[in-house]
């Protein structure tokens, strides 16, 4: 996070409303076939060093699409932390704002820096056949039809 590598440990309050369109030319770590919008309301952030140790607000992105081919919808997704837990641990809620998928999930930030994302997901009657094959690649659905994941990534 380039842009608060000034900040030294300190939590500020910040009143952030932000929207962007998804560039790999901003965000090295995303994909480059991937597209969609981006929306951005942050009421306060902690640094200390390079790590995020606390957050309040909200991150959504909305229409990605995955372009391989004829480009396959992936829906709309909102990422939520509420600030840090008791004992310093700061964990976001993950979940589908519509779409061909359903997803609910944990975002766990980790000292490294990093994070580690836990999750679920299932198809919805709009997924393509070939959403639906990549998803086979978590293995069998649960009862409910749903397939968990998990992806740990380091800044």
């Amino acid at each position: 996070m380039p842009m608060w590598s000034g900040v030294r440990d300190t939590g500020f309050t910040v009143d952030v409303h932000a929207r962007f369109e998804l560039d790999p030319q901003l965000l090295p770590a995303l994909p480059a076939n991937l597209t969609g919008g981006a929306r951005a309301d942050l009421a306060y952030i902690e640094m200390k060093g390079n790590l995020l140790t606390d957050l309040r607000g909200r991150i959504e992105v909305h229409d990605l699409m995955q372009h391989q081919g004829a480009g396959t919808p992936l829906g709309s997704y909102s990422l939520s932390f509420p600030g840090a837990r008791g004992g310093g641990e700061l964990v976001g809620e993950l979940q589908d704002l519509g779409g061909p998928l359903a997803l609910a999930g944990t975002v766990r930030m980790t000292p490294e820096p990093g994070f580690l994302l836990d999750g679920k997901v299932a198809t919805r009657a709009s997924v393509t056949a070939d959403l639906a094959r990549q998803l086979q690649i978590l293995g069998p659905p649960d009862a409910q039809g749903r397939r968990s994941f998990s992806i740990a990534n380091t800044f």
